[in-house]
């Protein structure tokens, strides 16, 4: 028995095994019968016979793969060199007497990659730079840099724009595309402009209609009483005149004949009543343009008196004018007695602004100089303080007409100010040595004192005003890029500059921002104006940390002075108590040729000032002068003492000139000095 049952399973395992084996031999003859049958139907998938055409296939994918990887290759060494191009620009070198333009040496691009962090070290700059070299973005500009990218004094140039590939294209899609760009945000702006403008426009109108149906409402209503009222007039007024109709008429509707004199008195005060009621309605209602007779323009106003949309193309501060779509402007066409106003306003500003041309330092300046520039101490050069009547002058051998030595110390007495000042200019025979040794400075300039009465740090500027405007100017677009290079030099000191082209140039910054060496200390601790000035504001430990330097103090000072503005901070003052040092120097004008060099070309201001001279004025806003130094050169004394006779005349032909009996012409030409 239990053999019986020991032996059935072994054969039960013996069956199952055999059956495995069978199924394992039914399913590698099925596989076989598919294969056969695979190699027999479709013979265009047997590996075995196309192997070489597998090969081929695997090498043209790889080819692919080195094509795409070399391709964004080139885009990447391309982004380099556009990058490289905007920091690293093309400048001037001198190779074997021949001057080269808009090229860089290998030595500089080497420089620019490593401090870029586009490559670690030199060694893989210098590779990088023969890969832009074979693939011709950079090309050599010398025989030497033909050959290889070394990191040497060797020439190279951009070559964007100009070899073959997708470098080329790339360069020409990507300035195409800026440009659209630039193009189209200028027209959504202005299209964004002129939809408000047209939706304020339909806005005011729709509510002008809704009036104007109103008061066509009102005045149908008036019309109608003033008809019946005139009507009843006539009537009444007729009656005499058909005494007999008229008394039958009135016993007809009860009415006495004695009482049609009160009634027609009666309707005729009612008809004036009303009439004039009617009128007074019309007049106030329809008259769409009522406005304040003073109110000002002002931009995008929308009143309900109406709008008129006008462009203002002037360009923003520190903005570019390129495409500029302009901003859009709406006001009211004035109406006569708007008009009337305008006019009466516009007379009162400009007797204002001639008032205020008496006070201010350059137009109170004297006549040019009386002595003979054989004479001048510091010839080709002259310093000369004026208004004399604003400033009090004391040197040592004092000389005629308000001049002074340079490079000697003077004792100055101004509207605002009392203390020493002295003024160096380099090239002359007694200019120490060591105040410009080492320096690019032309000249040094500095002022100690006291100021006679607290005044506001934003309040007290510095620089350059002229009452006639300059002549023989460049192009303009030289003149916009010469006032863009100062506005770069004066952005820290807050110049304010004005177009070289107006009618009374200025360039103004505070005093404050402008210097560049400034001192608070209290008396009997002051150092020597004779010297260079160090700057020491520790005195004002309210405003200015301890240690201060001059960069740091114009930083603080044009943040505390924007917030002042804004009411968020208190205006620092000049205090009387504290001695006040400030140190001026500059570099770009060369007072001995009256040359100014501004890093886009060299001018001579004799042929621009129009025989007025440069100077440093320092005064309030309201025109207090602090000081006011003119610096004439002999060069330009001719055209002043011109200009000088012609405004002398014309003030002797206006006092002369008999209003009553002038031609309209002469008087324009009598009053053409005041509009200048």
């Amino acid at each position: 028995m239990r053999a019986a049952n020991d032996a059935a399973p072994h054969a039960t395992s013996t069956h199952v095994a055999r059956a495995s084996v069978d199924a394992i031999e039914t399913d590698s003859v099925i596989s076989m019968t598919l294969d056969d049958d695979l190699e027999s139907e479709f013979s265009e998938f047997n590996d075995a016979r196309d192997a070489d055409a597998d090969a081929a296939f695997l090498d043209s994918n790889a080819r692919s793969l080195d094509a795409l990887s070399a391709l964004e290759r080139e885009n990447e060494l391309f982004d380099v060199v556009v990058k490289m191009r905007k920091s690293l620009g093309g400048g001037k070198h001198r190779r074997r007497f021949t001057k080269h333009r808009n090229c860089f040496t290998g030595r500089e691009a080497v420089q620019w990659l490593v401090a870029s962090r586009t490559v670690r070290d030199s060694d893989a700059a210098v590779r990088l730079g023969n890969e832009l070299m074979a693939a011709k973005l950079i090309v050599g500009v010398t025989k030497s840099a033909k050959i290889k990218f070394e990191k040497r004094s060797h020439l190279y140039s951009y070559h964007l724009g100009v070899g073959p590939g997708i470098s080329a294209a790339r360069y020409y899609v990507s300035t195409e595309m800026l440009a659209m760009e630039s193009r189209m945000k200028n027209v959504r702006t202005v299209v964004d402009r002129h939809t408000a403008a047209v939706e304020a426009l339909s806005s005011e109108h729709a509510s002008a209609m809704e009036r104007v149906e109103d008061v066509m409402s009102a005045l149908k209503m008036e019309l109608s009483v003033l008809r019946a009222s005139v009507v009843a007039l006539i009537a009444y007024a007729i009656l005499p005149f058909f005494k007999t109709d008229a008394m039958a008429l009135t016993s007809f509707v009860g009415v006495r004949m004695s009482l049609d004199s009160l009634l027609m008195v009666i309707a005729a005060c009612a008809a004036v009543a009303v009439g004039i009621s009617s009128l007074l309605g019309f007049f106030y209602v329809a008259d769409l343009t009522r406005q304040s007779v003073f109110e000002g323009t002002t931009k995008r106003q929308s009143s309900e008196s109406g709008l008129n949309a006008f462009v203002d193309d002037s360009p923003a501060k520190h903005r570019s004018t390129l495409h500029d779509g302009g901003e859009i402007n709406l006001e009211r066409t004035p109406s006569f007695l708007q008009a009337s106003a305008i006019s009466i306003q516009r007379t009162a500003s400009r007797l204002i602004n001639m008032q205020r041309k008496s006070t201010r330092p350059e137009d109170r300046a004297g006549p040019p100089p009386c002595v003979d520039p054989a004479r001048w101490p510091d010839s080709p050069c002259a310093l000369r303080f004026t208004p004399a009547d604003s400033q009090a002058i004391t040197q040592e051998d004092q000389l005629p007409d308000s001049m002074i030595r340079a490079q000697v110390p003077f004792e100055i007495d101004s509207d605002i100010f009392k203390g020493r000042m002295i003024v160096y200019l380099r090239g002359l025979e007694n200019t120490p040595p060591e105040i410009f040794e080492g320096k690019a400075r032309t000249i040094q300039l500095a002022i100690q004192g006291k100021f006679k009465r607290p005044i506001a740090m934003n309040d007290c500027v510095i620089g350059q005003c002229l009452s006639r405007p300059l002549q023989n100017l460049p192009s303009r677009w030289l003149l916009a890029l010469c006032a863009r290079v100062v506005r770069g030099f004066g952005e820290k000191w807050g110049i304010e500059l004005s177009m070289p082209t107006d009618e009374r140039p200025f360039m103004l910054a505070p005093i404050a921002l402008a210097a560049q060496a400034m001192s608070c200390e209290y008396e009997g601790d002051v150092q020597d104006i004779e010297g260079s000035i160090i700057e020491n504001v520790d005195a004002r430990s309210d405003i200015f940390p301890p240690g201060t330097s001059p960069s740091r103090r114009q930083k603080i000072l044009k943040a505390l002075l924007r917030k002042s503005k804004k009411g968020l901070a208190d205006m620092p003052m000049f205090d009387t108590e504290r001695v006040w040092t400030f140190g001026f120097w500059q570099s770009q004008i060369n007072f001995l040729s009256y040359k100014i060099d501004l890093g886009v070309g060299t001018f001579n201001l004799i042929k621009i000032m129009d025989g007025q001279p440069l100077c440093f004025c320092s005064s309030t806003r309201a025109g207090e002068i602090l000081f006011r130094m003119e610096v004439w050169h002999r060069e330009l004394l001719r055209d002043a003492k011109e200009a000088h006779a012609k405004a002398e005349n014309r003030k002797s032909r206006r006092g002369s000139l008999d209003f009553r009996r002038a031609s309209t012409k002469d008087v324009r030409e009598a009053l053409k000095f005041d509009d200048e």
